[in-house]
């Protein structure tokens, strides 16, 4: 079953990072299915991620890398810039799934507990970004998100691995990055008591990561930086205690 929802998962991933958040959203709630035992119908065909634009491909061919985005024909091949000056906090890349077993944790329980927690909340990024990239803004896939980001962050309680750095990379960046959308979801939402809490919650997490635990210098470096943004982004974006109306 990990197997399964971690194929579904990483290929909606592609999609997502194309920008197609239609696909993206229907395979995610797939994956989010069959983590819960409705499993892919026998005979269904192969599930493949999407096609490079041919410029991209023609490039990564000569060995020169991406193709410029400026010089692509077809406007729907081109990533939106998610990370606008309108969502500049919002950790919008989707988690890719390992299905090895003991990939998280040696816990089968805790493992498959992180599978599932990485697909809700890239299902809640999708949402996310399409409350907030619509023609105006939707509260109603605000709303959809939180309520996806809230299972997603009682999920890593209930598995034990949100209090403080575990040593594995991926369920520390989820951790944080769980915690810091969900704070920022409820800031637009103009919840900003519960922000403002989300944020304390990731800032207490983002000061226990540290570099050498992760047993890579690469790693280790990658997930400063992140701290290092999560952190910036709690400071920015945390709320000011309201005085009382009169």
């Amino acid at each position: 079953m990990d197997q399964a929802a971690a194929d579904l998962n990483n290929v909606a991933v592609a999609y997502l990072e194309r920008g197609d958040l239609r696909r993206a959203l229907e395979l995610f709630r797939t994956a989010l299915r069959t983590t819960m035992g409705e499993l892919r119908p026998a005979g269904a065909p192969p599930l493949v991620p999407p096609p490079m634009p041919p410029q991209e491909q023609q490039h990564q061919a000569a060995g020169q890398g991406p193709a410029n985005n400026d010089n692509r024909q077809h406007p729907r091949d081109t990533k939106p810039e998610f990370n606008s000056p309108g969502t500049p906090f919002v950790h919008c890349q989707g988690f890719g799934i390992v299905g090895t077993p003991g990939s998280y944790s040696p816990d089968p329980l805790i493992n498959t507990t992180v599978i599932s927690t990485i697909i809700i909340f890239n299902l809640a990024v999708v949402y996310h970004l399409k409350g907030l990239h619509e023609k105006a803004l939707n509260e109603s896939r605000l709303h959809k998100a939180r309520s996806l980001y809230v299972k997603a962050h009682l999920l890593l309680n209930d598995a034990g691995v949100s209090y403080g750095s575990t040593g594995n990379a991926v369920v520390d960046l989820l951790s944080m990055a769980v915690s810091n959308n969900l704070a920022q979801v409820s800031y637009e939402l103009s919840s900003y008591d519960e922000s403002r809490a989300h944020f304390d919650g990731l800032i207490r997490f983002a000061l226990t990561v540290v570099p050498s635990r992760y047993g890579d210098r690469y790693v280790g470096s990658i997930m400063d930086q992140q701290k290092s943004n999560f952190l910036l982004n709690a400071i920015i974006l945390h709320a000011p205690n309201l005085a009382p109306a009169a």
